[in-house]
């Protein structure tokens, strides 16, 4: 939390833009994509509705011999969608601008399965038609072009047919979303080739840096005799560390993680401070991995294959992917993300973690490292297209209610003895931090901040009001997981609301029960 001007700074000259291929426009333009990227994955992933028809209204459709061509069209336009290999099959018999000919008995056929018309339906696959996009462009070319059907005439025409419509119109919305992916995807796929410099992390993304820092960098590793290098760029100036893989303000201390030229997953690429997806650290130095703060059984083991083998946990890892983003797999089966990630300041230290607990973080200070035992998944953290939606959950969970202000402690949440908590619950109305001793060692308590400080270690400790206590905005106060959601981190001191570093406009607004906020 120190010095968010100097950390803009950093932003702005951790590399030199001027000399990078890679520009400002580039990097506007990745934004603009990853933002279509999340906004088509939930399109693509939201489920069509539909009003599932009586045996009696799919019968009274089935038997019209001649049905109105409104209704017609609808059906068809069904038939298409879950006979797609068949369809594309025909189509490609036909001229471009050729008309296919469905079989009315064709329909009816479909429309007497009642046991599986609406379990088809239901449980609807888009991924034939996104394969087979022609499909997608024959129905848009000839049912819903000028003339067309719409919701309206559907409805006018039969009350049964518009939730088939309905279902029509979601599902084709939801391919053409799908295309329209795999397009950005390629785009950006494209503008995130691999580097042919080193490069920095920025808040704008991964920048080269200067060519004759580039030169520097790669001699410095070539050397082995020094892992250091003092450059400067802009006005600032800074240490980078190539076996670490840092760089570090020298006025500020701020570090940020750099990465070595090219796409191959080696030793080399693996080295510094790593985040998995599911929460925690891991440190590579050398062919020996720390798993928040524990030393692995197993070393990495380099293959000639273009990938990093790890005996660990039972299993055998495999760690492919490229230098930004590597993905471990545990025996083929389990893929575990991991982004580089420098840490803040270089003088905090990771939280002891197992991955099937909460991720928890420290606002500032020294975290405690004493050594936990790392749990590998027990299932695949493969990216879905479904997300569900955005929630918080603190990053210190309480287990069991309890009367009392309460602390963080090795085995779980220990109760403070009733007079630190007297003396607690009276700071809740005057204000102030609140000293103590316990135990023989002398803490203080700042309740803004929901921590607890060792004055002689200067260890920080999460600490939590009782949790009868109703929902407000003093609830609120401190550091917040987001989960299922692009931002991280929410942050929150006295009625002010931080995203990922950026402060809401609007302020909390206490209401009974409840905590509102626009943002």
């Amino acid at each position: 939390a120190q010095g968010g001007g100097r950390r803009a700074a950093d932003a702005r000259t951790a590399v030199g833009s001027s000399d990078a291929p890679m520009g400002e426009p580039v990097f506007a333009r990745i934004a603009a994509l990853m933002k279509q990227q999340a906004d088509l994955e939930e399109r693509t992933a939201s489920c069509a509705e539909l009003r599932q028809l009586s045996r009696q209204e799919l019968e009274e459709l089935r038997h019209l011999a001649r049905p109105p061509q409104v209704v017609r069209d609808c059906l068809e336009v069904v038939y298409v969608c879950l006979h797609v290999e068949a369809v594309h099959h025909e189509l490609q018999r036909l001229p471009p601008s050729g008309r296919m000919v469905i079989d009315w008995k064709a329909v009816q056929a479909m429309l007497a399965r009642f046991e599986a018309f609406f379990p088809a339906m239901k449980h609807y696959d888009i991924s034939p038609l996104v394969a087979a996009p022609s499909v997608a462009d024959y129905l848009a070319r000839r049912y819903f072009g000028e003339g067309g059907l719409t919701e309206g005439r559907v409805q006018r025409c039969s009350l049964a047919c518009a939730g088939l419509f309905s279902w029509c119109s979601t599902s084709l919305s939801r391919v053409h979303a799908a295309l329209e992916l795999l397009r950005i995807e390629a785009e950006l796929a494209e503008l995130q080739q691999p580097s042919g410099r080193w490069r920095c992390e920025t808040e704008r993304g991964w920048l080269e840096y200067p060519g004759h820092i580039h030169d520097k960098l790669v001699e410095v590793e070539a050397s082995g005799n020094n892992s250091t290098l003092c450059i400067e760029l802009g006005n600032e100036r800074y240490e980078v560390d190539v076996v670490a893989r840092t760089q570090r303000n020298c006025s500020s201390g701020f570090a940020r993680p750099i990465r070595p030229p090219g796409a191959r997953i080696d030793l080399r690429a693996l080295q510094g401070t790593w985040r998995l997806s599911l929460g925690g650290l891991a440190t590579v130095n050398g062919a020996v991995v720390m798993m928040n703060g524990q030393p692995a059984g197993g070393q990495l083991e380099p293959t000639t294959d273009g990938v990093v083998t790890w005996a660990f946990a039972g299993g055998r890892w495999r760690a492919g992917g490229d230098p930004l983003r590597v993905v471990w797999s545990l025996d083929g089966m389990d893929e575990v993300p991991w982004e580089a990630a420098a840490k803040q300041h270089p003088k905090i230290q990771p939280l002891p973690l197992t991955l099937q607990q909460p991720r928890k973080a420290a606002e500032e200070g020294q975290e405690d490292t004493k050594e936990t035992a790392w749990i590998p998944p027990p299932h695949s953290v493969r990216k879905l297209l479904a997300s569900p939606p955005p929630t918080a959950r603190s990053n210190y969970r309480l287990e069991g209610a309890s009367e009392r202000w309460v602390c963080k402690i090795d085995r779980g949440w220990m109760e403070y003895p009733a007079d630190v908590d007297e003396r607690l619950r009276d700071a809740q109305v005057s204000g102030g931090p609140v000293e103590f001793v316990m135990d023989g060692e002398r803490f203080q308590a700042d309740l803004d901040t929901r921590t607890q400080r060792n004055l002689t270690s200067g260890i920080l400790r999460p600490i939590r009001p009782p949790p009868g206590d109703a929902l407000d905005i003093w609830a609120l106060q401190g550091l917040w997981d987001v989960r299922s959601s692009g931002v991280e981190k929410i942050r929150v001191r006295g009625a002010v609301v931080w995203l990922d570093g950026q402060e809401s406009p609007e302020r909390l607004e206490s209401w009974a029960g409840a905590v509102k906020w626009r943002f």
